[in-house]
């Protein structure tokens, strides 16, 4: 089971309607968006597409995602893999 710290869930503020930009942006942009630094393995000389929810920090991500998760009905988490300190989640939504 998946478990969130209350900190971890204040700090991230969500509503029904909470709009989602996904868009590819120049490294410092894309840096700013996700709150002044991206992960070591993105490329400094790249273009990351950066995913973000409202007005949450961004985050980068090559995955698909809603324009707005209000369409979400629900979801399920089916399995949580930690390898070499990276967390991996996987899941699946119903509209």
């Amino acid at each position: 089971m998946l478990k969130f710290t209350s900190s971890i869930l204040s700090s991230f503020k969500c509503s029904p309607f909470l709009q989602v930009l996904a868009s590819v942006f120049p490294y410092e942009e894309a840096a700013i968006l996700c709150g002044g630094s991206l992960p070591s393995y993105i490329s400094k000389d790249s273009n990351p597409r950066i995913v973000k929810f409202g007005d949450n920090p961004g985050g980068p991500c090559g995955g698909t995602h809603v324009a707005d998760i209000s369409i979400i009905n629900s979801l399920k988490v089916t399995n949580i893999r930690v390898k070499k300190g990276l967390t991996k989640v996987s899941y699946s939504i119903s509209p």
